[in-house]
């Protein structure tokens, strides 16, 4: 199923004529199976990867924080206070921010 959408996706960025834009921002969900696609998906459209900025939604960024709070903290008060901040810090700040934010 997943393929005929990629294909789609393909399709409709050749005919937006994506081969003369500048800088391409793609924004999608962090689902493990799309991101090895993307090189290729750039190579057959003819574009550099300095062209492309890939960005996970916000959405979906906090749901893998919240996943990740539960896993490394446990499901209590302090893995909810956790997610909080840093979903907070994600969405307000920075990555980087967020990035150091995790507790080791």
């Amino acid at each position: 199923m997943w393929q005929a959408s990629w294909l789609y996706l393909e399709m409709y960025l050749v005919k937006l004529g994506v081969v003369h834009a500048s800088f391409v921002l793609l924004v999608v969900e962090g689902a493990p199976w799309i991101w090895p696609r993307i090189p290729a998906l750039l190579k057959r459209l003819g574009l550099c990867t300095e062209q492309v900025i890939e960005l996970v939604d916000f959405y979906h960024a906090a749901e893998n924080l919240r996943e990740f709070s539960q896993l490394v903290i446990g499901k209590h008060k302090q893995a909810k206070a956790w997610f909080e901040k840093a979903r907070s810090t994600l969405r307000y700040k920075s990555t980087s921010t967020t990035s150091s934010a995790i507790p080791c």
